[in-house]
């Protein structure tokens, strides 16, 4: 009696269930290989073969039922996790900077500058005054120069040439001490990523013709470095960026709300970033075997950073941008789980998921081979879509812990990065560090500076007066610390007081 209540709905189910079975009893073993069902994906070799790429899902027809007839588990992780290949061991760190910043691809961006620097003086050469100063950078001062960026980000100022004002009022103590101003105002002038010959056979998006070969080179040590945990996530991020830009966006909901997106997939348990693209608009590199013409952007967004981790069993989590039934499929298919927030006006979505209506706590789901649809409704509706849950509810408490942000890394770097390469530079460029306190015990004797090739005799800035914001010159100095330095006092003072 109880099959005479049953829905129409329900019994449209049990007569598609029977076509299904009469049209795969008739057929030959491969077409039944086709149409089997998601739950049973990696049993064969065949269920791989079925969508290996996009075009393949539009022969598969969603076809959603009720949930108390779902069966489906979660994929088995085959990864490896953590650090690889030079990376592994790595626990100072400067290393672990220097797996990501080598000093060979410091090297580069050292001799792009050099090269940079030396065609602008050659194409401006009436120019006069502080141009004539400058020196080839070298990989020590380069990693101090970025130390020095990093440190920045710690002060909050309105312009860099705060950072190193020597006005006392204004003066952030150690900032001057690792680099002068106009130092660091040139090498920010003349920094470069690549040679501006090579664009004519530059062949990726014209946007990063500058710095493609930054990009290229994280982008491999991110994903070569280190292999994620079972658990990741695609979102967007956005970089902060007010100037003029043809790929800036605007993002509201975000903190920085102007500046270029980046779509990244990261770990979940640690935020460590594996792969990212930078969105381009219609130029977005979103090229890969699995894409095709017919691919969603958003879907094509995810396969590109998903690629390389297929068939490994990671269980993706995103939101409801990306999400969707054919992905969800797609993904299953290949041996990857996703799980998140869905829009009900996606494609394939159930009609009974999208508009029966519903109180508060009731929940309704419905599933397509492996794929599950549903909505729940609290204080908003909220719709879910996932690959291995089904409906069953938990109650849990929501335990807000406020956690400390703790910036011990980044200042342990850069007090690393200064301590390994900052001497180096004051060796290169004949400079004193007026920390070493060196000059207070070793012995130390007055000259005359050098002459310069029997020329006029050169003069020095007296470093003590420097310090007290006078702008004084002499004829002597100290050879062994390579300052200037008036006889009177300043010499005394320098080689006998740790502040002055």
């Amino acid at each position: 009696m109880g099959h005479r209540r049953c829905t129409d709905s329900e019994i449209q189910n049990l007569l598609e269930d029977t076509d299904f079975a009469d049209t795969d009893s008739d057929s030959d073993e491969d077409s039944s290989s086709d149409n089997s069902d998601d739950s049973q994906h990696g049993q064969g070799d065949n269920d791989t073969e079925i969508l290996k790429s996009w075009n393949m899902l539009e022969d598969h027809a969603f076809k959603w039922e009720h949930i108390k007839n779902y069966h489906s588990k979660r994929e088995v992780f085959t990864g490896n996790p953590g650090p690889c290949n030079e990376a592994v061991g790595v626990i100072k760190v400067v290393e672990s900077f220097e797996i990501f910043s080598s000093p060979h691809f410091v090297q580069i961006l050292v001799t792009e500058t050099n090269q940079y620097a030396e065609q602008e003086a050659s194409q401006r050469q009436f120019l006069k005054g502080k141009v004539k100063l400058w020196t080839d950078v070298t990989v020590a001062e380069m990693y101090t120069y970025l130390g020095v960026l990093m440190l920045m980000s710690f002060i909050q100022k309105p312009t860099i040439k705060m950072f190193l004002a020597k006005k006392r009022l204004l003066s952030t103590p150690g900032f001057n001490d690792i680099m002068s101003r106009n130092r660091f105002e040139f090498i920010n002038k003349y920094l470069h990523f690549i040679d501006n010959s090579t664009r004519s056979s530059y062949t990726g998006p014209p946007q990063l013709f500058k710095i493609h070969p930054v990009i290229e080179h994280l982008q491999e040590k991110f994903r070569n470095s280190y292999l994620p945990d079972q658990k990741i996530a695609i979102d967007e991020s956005l970089t902060l960026w007010k100037d003029r830009l043809s790929i800036k966006q605007f993002l509201p909901l975000k903190s920085a709300k102007f500046g270029v997106k980046w779509y990244q997939l990261c770990e979940s348990t640690t935020g460590y970033l594996w792969n990212f693209v930078m969105y381009l608009g219609k130029d977005t590199d979103m090229e890969c075997a699995p894409c095709t013409r017919d691919t969603p952007k958003t879907s094509a967004i995810v396969l590109k950073l998903m690629e390389p981790l297929l068939g490994q069993g990671y269980t993706l989590w995103m939101d409801n941008f990306y999400n969707s039934p054919a992905l969800a499929f797609f993904l299953k298919s290949h041996e990857i789980d996703c799980v998140g927030t869905l829009r009900l006006n996606r494609k394939n979505v159930p009609v009974v998921v999208k508009e029966k209506k519903i109180k508060k706590g009731e929940i309704v789901a419905q599933h397509c081979d492996a794929v599950t649809v549903m909505r729940w409704s609290d204080k908003k509706m909220v719709s879910m879509i996932s690959t291995y849950h089904d409906d069953a509810m938990t109650t849990s408490l929501n335990k807000r812990k406020q956690e400390t942000i703790k910036r011990n890394y980044v200042i342990a770097l850069i007090e690393g990065i200064l301590a390994k390469y900052h001497r180096r530079v004051e060796s290169s460029h004949s400079m004193s560090d007026v920390t070493d306190l060196r000059r207070l015990s070793e012995r130390h004797f007055i000259k005359k500076v050098p002459r310069n090739d029997g020329k006029a005799q050169l003069q020095r800035r007296c470093v003590v007066c420097t310090r007290h914001d006078k702008k004084k010159t002499t004829v002597y100095w100290c050879d062994v610390c390579s300052v200037g330095l008036f006889i009177q006092d300043c010499f005394e003072i320098y080689h006998t007081k740790e502040n002055f």
